[in-house]
């Protein structure tokens, strides 16, 4: 591998430990967390863009933005 060669990846946490393991010379880990509002927009976004928008009501909606943030927060 070239010396100069930047390598982008993302993961969930277990990752950064392989990657160490591939990459004996070093490697910056950063992690990231979402915020919960963050979340909440983008499932908001992806039911408002939904191509079977006539599937979803009101009470599925609010089901999944309830248990969706609370799901990832708790990763």
């Amino acid at each position: 591998m070239s010396p100069t060669a930047r390598v982008f990846l993302t993961g969930r946490l277990h990752v950064g430990g392989e990657v160490e393991k591939h990459f004996p010379l070093g490697v910056a880990l950063i992690s990231i967390s979402p915020r919960q509002g963050d979340i909440i927009r983008y499932i908001h976004k992806r039911i408002a863009e939904d191509s079977t928008s006539d599937e979803m009501n009101g009470v599925l909606e609010a089901e999944i933005l309830k248990k969706i943030p609370e799901t990832l927060s708790k990763m």
